[in-house]
């Protein structure tokens, strides 16, 4: 029998309520790897809400305190790089040496992210214009999530986690179906090695499997692209922000802080 993903919301992995499930098979085999629920709207929505419950205590976390996490996650990476690339070619099929490629990349984000303390400086320039001056505050804004696409399986979530981590922010993934195990590996579940969940603290992070991403808000079910409790959603290259910005409205720098911190007047 083929084993089941499970969820990883709020530091514990979890089962699936859901009964729709989508079979993970190795394209060069037909082997059947394992099975993934496709997780309901209110599994989604405990995700989120558990994000947005540990924010506030990771982004408290100073900088330099949360890159060496990332220093561990980089060297348990390159500890168990070729297993990690062996899963990717079995779940997605291509060749080893592009699998090797895609987490090399992921290991080269991580050791980027890990610079945060320095990268997210603000700056301060005085008399910018007569009696003005102009400052710039770097701040996390809150849950992000990415919804991953097939091709790259680890890489594409790894352009984002660690930096949106790094940077103090909670993230939720929601990997490809078709390929699930990359990142449930990455993530220390049943199937895992190097695992985010003990590398970095384990309310930072949240796993869901899922055919699409929607939430219950009342009593309807929309997109997690407009649900109101996350900050960005990043979908490949685009990244999309709630709440939207008016941009008839102009924007300021401030319309993109947190609304939990804004700087002082």
């Amino acid at each position: 029998m083929a084993r089941r993903c499970k969820n990883y919301i709020g530091g514990q992995w979890v089962a699936s309520q859901s009964d729709e499930t989508r079979q993970v098979v190795n394209p060069a085999t037909a082997e059947l790897l394992a099975e993934v629920p496709m997780s309901t709207d209110q599994e989604v929505c405990a995700a989120i809400a558990a994000a947005n419950q540990a924010f506030e205590e990771w982004r408290g976390t100073p900088p330099v305190d949360r890159a060496r996490h990332l220093f561990r996650l980089r060297d348990k990476l390159e500890e168990e790089f070729e297993e990690f690339a062996c899963l990717v070619t079995a779940e997605h099929g291509k060749t080893i040496d592009e699998s090797r490629g895609e987490i090399r990349r992921a290991i080269e984000m991580v050791e980027v992210a890990a610079g945060m303390p320095s990268l997210m400086q603000g700056y301060n320039s005085e008399d910018v214009a007569r009696g003005i001056d102009a400052y710039a505050v770097v701040e996390p804004l809150g849950v992000f999530d990415c919804l991953a696409p097939f091709n790259f399986p680890a890489m594409v979530p790894f352009w984002f986690i660690p930096f949106a981590v790094a940077t103090g922010n909670t993230y939720i993934v929601k990997p490809s179906p078709i390929v699930p195990l990359s990142m449930a590996k990455a993530s220390g579940s049943s199937f895992g090695i190097a695992s985010i969940s003990t590398l970095i603290p384990r309310f930072s992070l949240m796993l869901l499997t899922a055919s699409s991403m929607t939430v219950m808000v009342g009593n309807a079910s929309i997109s997690i692209l407009t649900s109101p409790n996350l900050s960005i959603s990043s979908l490949s290259y685009w990244l999309i922000m709630s709440p939207p910005l008016d941009r008839s409205k102009g924007t300021s720098s401030e319309s993109l802080l947190s609304p939990m911190r804004k700087p002082p007047k």
